[in-house]
């Protein structure tokens, strides 16, 4: 009969720690929590709109800085924990954007005349492109 077998040893709780690459790997898994607890408080100010005739001006209306006065609601996002929430939640979402482009450049190499484009152009090409679209998006919005 065969005695069993235990592990020679046991890993510590914080065993990512200690390789820059495993730690890359653990924050990159955990930022969904974080983007989706932003896009919670998005659609939580969202419910607080009124349905019906002229919606879009209204919800213009009430941007901070807008013609009217502002909510409660809207005032709340402007405090010292709701801004670090929301710079923390950036942080995570352009970590995992960035390790995104990363496997994608790993994943699907792009060659152009037979020779392969480098990893790093792929991920700076990415990353330009979603700032662009970011911009046209903000002046998308500030010309309604």
């Amino acid at each position: 009969m065969e005695s069993t077998r235990t592990a020679p040893f046991k890993l510590k709780a914080t065993w990512w720690l200690g390789n820059r690459n495993y730690l890359i790997f653990m924050l990159r898994e955990l930022s969904p929590v974080f983007i989706a607890l932003c896009f919670i408080r998005i659609l939580k100010i969202l419910a607080q709109v009124p349905a019906g005739a002229g919606v879009t001006g209204q919800v213009l209306s009430l941007v901070p800085g807008g013609a009217l006065a502002v909510l409660p609601d809207w005032a709340s996002l402007a405090t010292a924990p709701a801004v670090a929430f929301a710079v923390i939640s950036l942080a995570f979402a352009l970590l995992h954007s960035v390790t995104f482009f990363q496997a994608g450049a790993v994943i699907m190499p792009l060659k152009v005349a037979g020779k392969p484009v480098p990893g790093i152009l792929m991920v700076l090409g990415n990353l330009g492109a979603m700032a662009g679209f970011a911009v046209l998006l903000a002046v998308a919005v500030v010309k309604l």
